[in-house]
């Protein structure tokens, strides 16, 4: 009988969870004590009853959830497009899969706002901004918000006023105010920022004004508590926005090509790590691997969190912590043979 119900045990512990987790060979953590396992995978099922996991996941964040767990939210950079919600409950494990947006086009990156929604934001050059709610599923669309490239979003809390990124030649940076007013970044004298009011309508957008702050691959933005925006332009580096100076400064600089191993190679997606430092990931990296770096938001001393290897094809995409500091989610958008993965870092993230 004992052994019995010791078998009956065993077979309960093994078969108890639902989620499809597995542990990954290709992540390599450059840290001690941290972990990795994939917890969603384009075109397969996260959970044995859910959708399929949409593909090319992209810019991401995390938004917690009225149950006390939190959702993972992960734009499809796909024709498609969309928006997936992976929703885990307090204790971190997955208990939900869904998309939360549909028929939209390349959603690239994006923003989490200070009033717990999702900023989606398209990528082509009739893209607008899409807003969603994980807990209600309200969706809102916003052509305010201009209609061009978009590629990210950050939104200050101090103010709600909305920065927003345009990954096309001759991109610009833009802000969005809450009065409903949208305006683009110009060159001023000692590296003042003029912001000129434009028409969200009129397109293109970025050809209504002079001297504006122009790059081709203007990519991630995120806010940082101590007062800035923090701009990635994938040729040149990170700039530093000081919105209190309202001054625009390359903060990090980075290689263009991958060719240098010792140095971050064409950063792109940025989220800022539970200790304040400046997490970029690559596009491409390497040619050996692709990588996420830590970069110290004071003395700019920057190193290797992990490498993803085989992934040729891919970029790294889509940081974002749990409401606790203790897991972290990315993805690597085309995976080894086109279809993208999702991965969870477990351990202590306060001091990274």
């Amino acid at each position: 009988m004992n052994k019995l119900i010791l078998l009956l045990l065993i077979f309960l512990i093994i078969f108890r969870k639902k989620e499809n987790f597995t542990q990954t060979n290709d992540v390599e953590i450059l840290l001690d004590n941290f972990e990795c396992k994939i917890i969603a995978v384009s075109n397969k099922k996260p959970l044995n009853n859910s959708i399929k996991y949409h593909s090319n996941p992209d810019g991401a964040g995390v938004i917690k959830s009225n149950n006390g767990g939190w959702f993972y939210l992960s734009n499809c950079e796909s024709v498609n497009g969309g928006v997936g919600a992976l929703e885990f409950n307090s204790k971190g494990e997955l208990i939900n899969y869904d998309m939360i947006l549909k028929n939209t086009i390349r959603n690239c990156a994006g923003g989490v706002t200070p009033w717990n929604t999702w900023l989606s934001c398209e990528e082509y050059d009739r893209g607008i901004v899409w807003e969603c709610d994980p807990n209600t599923k309200d969706v809102k669309q916003h052509t305010k918000m201009g209609i061009f490239s978009h590629e990210a979003a950050a939104v200050d809390p101090k103010t709600n006023i909305i920065y927003l990124t345009e990954d096309d030649t001759n991109g610009l940076i833009y802000r969005f105010l809450p009065s409903g007013v949208l305006e683009a970044a110009c060159y001023g004298n000692n590296n003042k920022v003029i912001w000129k009011r434009i028409d969200p309508l009129k397109t293109p957008n970025k050809y209504q004004v002079e001297n504006g702050i122009k790059n081709n691959k203007w990519e991630g933005c995120a806010y940082h508590p101590d007062g800035f925006i923090y701009f990635v332009e994938s040729i040149k580096g990170i700039y530093r926005y000081n919105i209190k100076e309202n001054t625009l400064k390359l903060f990090y600089e980075s290689k263009s090509i991958s060719t240098n191993p010792e140095k971050l190679n064409s950063p792109d997606n940025i989220a800022i790590t539970p200790n304040g430092n400046l997490i970029v990931s690559e596009d491409p990296g390497y040619n050996e691997y692709l990588e996420l770096w830590i970069i110290n938001h004071i003395d700019k001393s920057s190193y290797p969190f992990l490498r993803v290897y085989n992934h040729n094809s891919s970029e790294l995409t889509g940081m974002a912590f749990s409401p606790d500091n203790k897991k972290m989610y990315f993805s690597s958008q085309r995976g080894k043979n086109g279809n993208g993965i999702t991965y969870e870092v477990s351990g202590d993230f306060s001091k990274i």
